[in-house]
């Protein structure tokens, strides 16, 4: 996941440089053409997550991605990592700039087209806010043509009554 690979590049930081890279590293190989760095870059097939690749019809990419992104942190991750290890991160952070420099582009170019300043999300799960309640007025209006069971992996080892309900709308992807 997107978010999760910059933030475990930070604790890595602090430890292993180089294990901080590789997270960085990996998650780059999911980057689109266009910049844009995916919310999941599936590096192997489980038949039993959802949404897996299939639901999020992306093509044939590899890796297999998910189609909708999160805000850009790890740019800032990069430069944790390279300020914990300069020498040694000097060439790893020439070689990933390029791609950091994309994705911002991207953001800039593909969710804030007019240059307001203000850029925008598509989807709840990029706001880093999944299943929030503040999201339900706003997916209630989102006319659907079908809709796809979830099936909850989390709630074998959590609760069922801490993960949101399987109920109408709510428990299904649109």
């Amino acid at each position: 996941w997107n978010w999760d690979s910059a933030f475990v590049a930070m604790g890595f930081a602090g430890f292993d440089a180089p294990r901080a890279w590789q997270e960085i590293e990996c998650l780059l190989r999911g980057q689109w053409a266009d910049g844009l760095i995916p919310q999941i870059v599936f590096h192997a097939p489980s038949d039993d997550y959802f949404p897996g690749p299939e639901v999020w019809q992306t093509g044939t990419r590899v890796p297999a991605t998910s189609g909708i992104t999160q805000p850009p942190v790890l740019a800032t991750a990069a430069r944790a990592v390279l300020a914990a290890d300069p020498a040694a991160g000097e060439a790893r952070m020439a070689a990933v700039y390029p791609k950091l420099l994309a994705n911002h582009r991207w953001w800039a170019a593909a969710r804030d087209p007019e240059g307001c300043g203000l850029v925008s999300i598509l989807h709840p799960w990029e706001s880093g806010m999944d299943n929030s309640p503040a999201w339900d007025a706003a997916l209630a209006r989102v006319p659907t043509e079908t809709e796809t069971l979830v099936r909850r992996r989390d709630t074998g080892h959590v609760d069922p009554a801490m993960r949101p309900r399987q109920r109408s709308s709510s428990s299904r992807v649109r």
